[in-house]
């Protein structure tokens, strides 16, 4: 059996205001990541957070992580791992592309709350390809979005 790695990473914007939610393709930014992990090493409060932040909770985020290191680790994090998206639309509501201007453009709090539903499929990953059932990165709890119901998060190969 050959090596088959995880490629990009399939997340729904689905906290996002859309009638469709749009869907954003990451690969897996080491530094950024590891940026965050190191984070959470250090206060595992932000860990929480991280997870509020990506399901029901996410008007909670700016209590607890702005101001902090995580902000900016978040936003690296989606600026570095994005590598097309789908559903994204302009002003004129036609396909906006996926270059570096449009995604600079994109709302602050769009890309945060999408970089933590991100680095938490990270986290989910590690620990699975991992064979572990915990880790010292394992985030506490299943976050939901605002409707109750689970993340939608899928990878591809």
């Amino acid at each position: 059996m050959g090596y088959a790695p995880r490629l990009l990473y399939r997340v729904e914007g689905t906290e996002l205001d859309a009638e469709a939610p749009p869907v954003f393709w990451f690969r897996s930014p080491d530094e950024a990541f590891a940026r965050i992990v190191s984070l959470i090493t250090r206060d595992r409060s932000l860990a929480e957070a991280l997870a509020q932040a990506s399901g029901a909770e996410s008007e909670t985020i700016g209590l607890r992580l702005l101001g902090s290191p995580m902000v900016s680790a978040l936003l690296d994090l989606f600026g570095e791992g994005l590598v097309r998206w789908e559903g994204v639309l302009g002003e004129d509501g036609a396909p906006l592309p996926c270059t570096r201007e449009n995604v600079a453009m994109l709302p602050t709090w769009d890309r945060l709350l999408t970089a933590a539903r991100f680095a938490c499929e990270l986290f989910e990953a590690t620990n699975r390809g991992n064979g572990r059932s915990g880790s010292a990165t394992k985030l506490p709890g299943r976050a939901t979005n605002r409707a109750g119901r689970s993340r939608k998060h899928t990878t591809a190969r």
